[in-house]
């Protein structure tokens, strides 16, 4: 199990980083239940005495530290620009597929070294009743992001309508500019169709640089909500 310690800025950093391989969404973990940076005792399973909670400032600047060690990041941004998650085809029976954990990892990351900037995740595409925004959503506050920050759209079929959806949401929002998040061949049709719609591209990330993909390493199971059992390259685990 993992637990976590929720910080003032809606993230969660595990304080052991072991993800269930699991089929059933409703078996995955619950956090730690408890006031943080009280100084209240955390139960671990296995061990002969409680252990103290850190105090949550720490564990925010060292999730951030974390972060801004991550290539194609940036810590500029602040609630008028949003970060944007594009989707990927679910799984038919709604779990997702590597590339989009990937995108996950990357708006993750991202998230946690600007936790000013509102999330949107924007796909449609419902497979077993659940669409990709549902999922990526789903994800990000499972492993501790805000729920206020993340913002759902659910009807674009393919990117045009990922940039005209979006750009709508921006506007209810109040966001100006957006930063992209997506796998690296995608980036290039993504910028040219938020362009389109008026939305102002300050940044882009691809999901790559930030997963470290290795291909030859079986790399996920799990389902949409509860997240992979994944084990994170050396760059991603203090942020896991």
């Amino acid at each position: 199990m993992a637990l976590g310690v929720c910080l003032g800025t809606g993230i969660s950093t595990p304080l052991a980083h072991s993800l269930p391989a699991t089929g059933s969404a409703g078996s995955s973990a619950a956090p730690a239940s408890g006031s943080a940076g009280t100084g209240s005792a955390l139960a671990i399973p296995g061990s002969a005495a409680p252990a103290t909670a850190p105090d949550p400032a720490d564990s925010e600047a060292a999730a951030m530290d974390a972060a801004s060690k991550l290539p194609g990041l940036s810590d500029a941004y602040g609630p008028d620009t949003a970060i944007v998650v594009l989707g990927y085809g679910l799984q038919d029976d709604g779990q997702m597929r590597p590339q989009l954990l990937d995108r996950l990892f990357a708006a993750y990351a991202q998230a946690v070294l600007t936790p000013l900037a509102p999330v949107i995740v924007t796909g449609g595409n419902p497979e077993n009743g659940i669409t990709e925004a549902d999922a990526m959503r789903d994800w990000l506050i499972g492993h501790g992001i805000d729920a206020t920050r993340i913002h759902s759209e659910t009807r674009a079929d393919n990117t045009i309508e990922n940039a005209k959806y979006s750009a709508q949401m921006m506007d209810d929002i109040g966001a100006k500019n957006a930063v992209l998040i997506t796998s690296a061949d995608h980036l290039p049709r993504a910028q040219r169709d938020f362009a389109d719609a008026g939305v102002r591209v300050v940044g882009t990330v691809a999901s790559e640089d930030v997963s470290d993909p290795v291909p030859s390493r079986p790399r996920y199971v799990g389902d949409h909500m509860s997240g992979p059992e994944w084990q994170a390259p050396p760059h991603l685990v203090p942020l896991l």
